[in-house]
């Protein structure tokens, strides 16, 4: 069978982000004038977890899946994640009432959508990249490949799916 569920994986990975890290890419080089939603370019981040469930679920039905959350662990209370995910709304809020007390105008929509995406970036890594990269397709690499073979496949498809976003924060200014 010509069944190939890592690579496959990979494909699906970087589809789902490089919807919207292209064009997000492209455009703060002015190449295009659209802007991807705030929303969407955050959940396209997913792209790894999404295609982790997906390809999993294709290829190994309910137990892939029971396999994949298997790998979701905790390693500090969760009230902490909690917390994580909040601060930056609190912070937004306090700074909303003082600005309205030193008389300057309520923030802006894309203010609240900083929060938003700023709280999403707090999330574990492993609900979002490592889901997909350590929990499913570095586990199925090592089963017919060495550890070092196995880790150099999954640096090579983590590296291909960073190329948009890295090029994206370069044009502002953020080193590769």
């Amino acid at each position: 069978s010509s069944r190939r569920p890592e690579l496959t994986f990979v494909i699906l990975a970087c589809g789902i982000t490089w919807i919207a890290t292209i064009p997000e890419a492209l455009r703060r080089f002015d190449l295009i004038d659209f802007q991807v939603p705030q929303w969407a370019y955050v959940l396209c981040l997913c792209g790894p977890a999404i295609a982790a469930v997906i390809v999993a679920l294709a290829f190994e039905g309910t137990d892939g899946l029971r396999r994949l959350a298997a790998t979701l662990r905790f390693r500090i209370p969760l009230r902490w994640y909690g917390f994580a995910l909040v601060v930056p709304f609190v912070t937004l809020g306090v700074v909303a009432v003082e600005m309205a007390i030193a008389g300057f105008p309520f923030p802006s929509r894309h203010a609240w959508g900083t929060a938003f995406s700023q709280s999403f970036w707090l999330l574990p890594l492993f609900l979002r990249e490592e889901l997909g990269w350590r929990g499913y397709l570095l586990p199925r690499l090592l089963r017919t490949q060495t550890p070092s073979r196995a880790t150099e496949w999954t640096t090579l498809g983590w590296a291909m799916w960073h190329v948009p976003q890295d090029v994206a924060n370069a044009s502002i200014g953020y080193a590769l």
